[in-house]
């Protein structure tokens, strides 16, 4: 019945919102490749993000780069201020992680 599915639908999202992923990934010693990327400007294309990355030393470093765009239909290109990256090895990732924090 609508109701039963109602009721279902509450109680997934219920357990979802439960589940506390930093406490599961704290623990985590293995090396570390891949980070988000936080306060991007809104107006930063991908292409531009690379072209940063690369000249502050970074150029085939990382094997993965995605920055999400929103999804307004206003024709507008904005990215969502944030990204992901995935380097090739942990050392390049932490030598990101000192040039990009601060």
């Amino acid at each position: 019945s609508p109701a039963e599915d109602q009721d279902q639908d509450q109680s997934v999202r219920s357990a979802t919102r439960k589940l506390d992923l930093t406490e599961q990934y704290a623990a985590h010693s293995g090396p570390i490749t891949s980070m988000m990327i936080c306060n991007l400007p809104c107006r930063l294309q991908q292409q531009q993000l690379i072209e940063a990355i690369n000249a502050l030393g970074f150029d085939k470093t990382f094997d993965f780069l995605y920055v999400p765009l929103s999804g307004r239909s206003s024709g507008s290109k904005a990215n969502l201020g944030y990204g992901f990256i995935n380097f090739t090895s942990p050392e390049r990732a932490a030598d990101f992680m000192k040039a990009f924090s601060g």
